[in-house]
């Protein structure tokens, strides 16, 4: 049945859906490596490098990495099956069994289904007509769309970091994920838990670098967001260590505290009512 009654379940569940943005260099696909649940499927987008961080012979750990072929250039149309192919047949259980499943660097997958729409025109480096981008967003948040919707317990997308003006030619922006036009806003809409990564460089050179994950919306940063009960967002950290298991825990913690006034409230209530 399409429409669903809201629980705790399909809450916790929507919450496993995280979308990790940030500058290159950023540790993201280390994080993601080092901290997500694992079996642990991570696809490398066709023109992602980040995948030289990925380790070898980890139990667990399977990696997935997009090879330019030296001849015979590939279209953008084939390249597009591929990857929903691989990763629809991950989710469907083709590859082994699967807890979590990261898409690594949807800006470099966005400008396949780009390449797609306007014909290759993009990659070529021709002009192409503005309202293409309309069909190119589409393909790519409905492709989105299913793999969010999946029965994967957990699934990370990543992306880079991009400013982006607050008003049309104004000067003034902050940092959403680097795609183009209103899709960035549109995307961010999708998950119901957007962090932001970045390295803390410490004042001391003796010291070592700190990566953290912002989970609320600062002066610079306007993307983050967690999409939940605003007595549930109140009770979050501004910023978190980076990793997944520090997330889960502080939003399972957050949720269970929720719950347990709810319940607590509502077992007043029927008191009041009886008495």
């Amino acid at each position: 049945m399409p429409i669903k009654i809201m629980t705790p379940e399909l809450r916790r569940r929507q919450a496993s859906r995280v979308l990790l943005y940030g500058a290159p260099n950023s540790w993201k696909t280390t994080s993601v490596v080092a901290t997500a649940a694992y079996p642990l499927h991570i696809i490398s987008m066709p023109g992602e490098q980040g995948w030289g961080t990925i380790p070898d012979n980890v139990p667990g750990l399977s990696s997935y990495v997009w090879e330019e072929p030296g001849s015979d250039p590939v279209s953008a149309e084939s390249i597009r099956r591929e990857v929903e192919d691989t990763v629809f047949g991950i989710i469907a259980g083709k590859h082994g069994p699967v807890q979590t499943l990261c898409l690594d660097g949807l800006h470099q997958l966005y400008t396949v289904y780009l390449n797609v729409a306007t014909s290759g025109a993009f990659g070529r480096g021709d002009e192409f007509e503005a309202k293409v981008y309309t069909r190119s967003h589409s393909m790519f948040q409905q492709f989105l769309r299913r793999v969010l919707s999946s029965e994967v317990p957990y699934i990370i997308c990543t992306t880079w970091n991009a400013k982006e003006a607050d008003t049309e030619g104004g000067k003034v922006g902050h940092q959403w994920p680097d795609l183009p036009g209103q899709l960035a806003k549109r995307v961010v809409g999708m998950f119901s838990v957007v962090v932001y990564a970045r390295v803390i460089q410490p004042a001391s050179p003796m010291a070592k670098p700190r990566g953290e994950w912002l989970l609320k919306p600062d002066s610079e940063v306007w993307g983050a967001s967690v999409k939940m009960d605003p007595r549930l967002i109140a009770k979050l950290p501004t910023a978190i260590p980076q990793s997944f298991k520090e997330l889960y825990k502080v939003v399972g913690a957050a949720e269970a505290e929720i719950e347990q006034e709810s319940t607590s409230e509502n077992s007043a209530g029927v008191s009041k009512a009886i008495a």
